[in-house]
């Protein structure tokens, strides 16, 4: 596989797995206790892998010396990598407290 093609495949992964990482609890929220349990874990799992993604892209990208993508995408990765871990943590926290409040 091409470096090209890996960035690529990456790239969707990561879009496939961040986007499941928020729907998996928006899913579970109408579900019995087990799917809910089955759900936050799988959530949190996604999000870990999109970390590991990111953290891999950004290694291709420094043995490949191109500086100039690295400079482009950091900023962007930093907010995006934010806001998908912090909106994973507090949407499984409110499914948690859902749960908890209806028994």
């Amino acid at each position: 596989m091409s470096i090209l093609n890996l960035r690529i495949f990456i790239t969707i992964l990561s879009l496939i797995l961040g986007l499941s990482a928020l729907a998996l609890p928006l899913y579970a929220m109408k579900r019995q206790r087990k799917v809910q349990a089955v759900c936050t874990i799988a959530s949190l799992c996604a999000c870990a892998i999109v970390m590991y993604l990111q953290i891999l892209y950004t290694e291709i990208l420094v043995r490949m010396k191109d500086w100039s993508a690295l400079m482009d995408i950091i900023p962007s990765t930093r907010i995006v990598a934010t806001v998908v871990l912090v909106a994973t943590i507090g949407l499984n926290l409110t499914v948690y407290f859902y749960s908890t409040k209806t028994g």
